[in-house]
């Protein structure tokens, strides 16, 4: 994604949530066969690959760069009870 490339992933509950909300790839069930399908279909449409994979490096810097997800996790835990640094 960094580099701007389509991603295909595993189906598992993180690499989902960041396909979907991103737009950058597919993910598919566990196995080969799938993985070897769904490259040959990015490939067989080059332009729609392209232009899923140039959202990459900005949806990287807004959604998962370290400060970005500092700033989650501390907006979590100002709404713990008790804290308000």
């Amino acid at each position: 994604m960094a580099m701007a490339k389509c991603v295909v992933a595993n189906e598992h509950p993180e690499q989902c949530q960041v396909i979907e909300s991103s737009g950058i790839g597919h993910y598919i069930p566990w196995g080969g066969q799938y993985f070897v399908d769904e490259v040959c279909k990015l490939l067989d449409d080059l332009e729609r690959a392209r232009m899923m994979a140039s959202k990459g490096p900005d949806w990287l810097r807004e959604h998962r760069t370290y400060n970005v997800i500092a700033d989650l996790v501390e907006s979590q835990y100002k709404k713990l009870p008790g804290l308000t640094a």
